[in-house]
């Protein structure tokens, strides 16, 4: 359930089967801080939280990570699904993300559902944590079900405020909202003050908003650029935001959807990129 900081566990899977639990729920742990090598798990993962304060964080590997994942990976699905005012976040490998993963991938599909909703191929929440030589193929979906809430989803990380360098995602991304915002990149759905460095996605990307004054933004590499740097990137999926509420806008684009003060380098995309508005 718990490792402490000075745990170690190494060559280990766990195959098959199936793990439900609440706010924090992983393949192999629900909160971890030690240290974890050449570890796997194959089997489904579901967090649920209908109440209270908590969030539900699902991991195909980890549910919260404050340590360290080297060479591991996990291949079963994940879901993670929160009430009203609560937020669900989950990853291919780890729901919510503050250490450092190194050579680590998730094939699983991920979807994440609630007020605040985010969805990773690999990390559902990155939030100052560091990705190294990882990835992720699996298919992402993550969908805000209240008012005043947000979708984001990534094929590798739905929101990320972290360091990515030489990662890349393949999987389609979808993120949708009926009430307020849903940001979509086939990398990173959100990229708050973050870096992402020799990074490449391919899938296809999707946002869809139905409320009013909302925005949907969708990016071949990323959704919403906040302040972050891109730098060595490319993107090649097709890319297609839809925004059908009153004053909602629709913002599209073959590497980023929205870029607010970010700063990209050297970067391209080739994929097709549409934006509709019918609100």
């Amino acid at each position: 359930g718990v490792t402490g900081g000075a745990a170690e566990i190494r060559n280990l899977g766990l195959e098959g089967g199936s793990i439900m639990g609440g706010n924090e729920v992983g393949g192999l742990v629900g909160a971890n801080t030690g240290t974890l090598t050449s570890c796997y798990a194959t089997g489904s993962v579901t967090a649920t939280v209908t109440g209270g304060y908590s969030s539900a964080l699902a991991g195909g590997l980890v549910g919260y990570n404050l340590g360290s994942l080297t060479s591991c990976y996990a291949t079963g699905s994940v879901t993670a699904t929160a009430g009203e005012d609560r937020s669900a976040n989950a990853g291919g490998l780890v729901g919510w993300n503050y250490g450092t993963l190194t050579s680590c991938y998730a094939t699983g599909a991920v979807s994440a559902s609630g007020d605040y909703a985010s969805a990773g191929g690999l990390v559902g929440y990155n939030d100052g944590g560091t990705l190294t030589s990882c990835y992720a193929t699996g298919a992402v979906t993550a969908t805000a079900t209240g008012g005043y809430s947000s979708a984001s989803a990534g094929g590798l990380v739905g929101w990320n405020y972290g360091t990515l360098t030489s990662c890349y995602a393949t999987g389609a991304v979808s993120a949708t909202s009926e009430y307020s915002d849903a940001y979509a990149g086939g990398l990173v759905g959100v990229n708050y003050h973050g870096t992402l460095t020799s990074c490449y996605a391919t899938g296809s990307v999707m946002a869809t908003v139905t409320g009013e004054y909302s925005y949907a933004d969708a990016g071949g590499l990323v959704g919403s650029n906040d302040a972050g740097s891109l730098t060595s990137c490319y993107a090649t999926g097709a890319v297609t935001a839809t925004a059908t509420g009153d004053d909602s806008e629709a913002r599209a684009g073959g590497l980023v959807g929205y870029n607010d003060g970010g700063t990209l380098t050297s970067c391209y995309a080739t994929g097709s990129v549409m934006a509709t508005v019918t609100g």
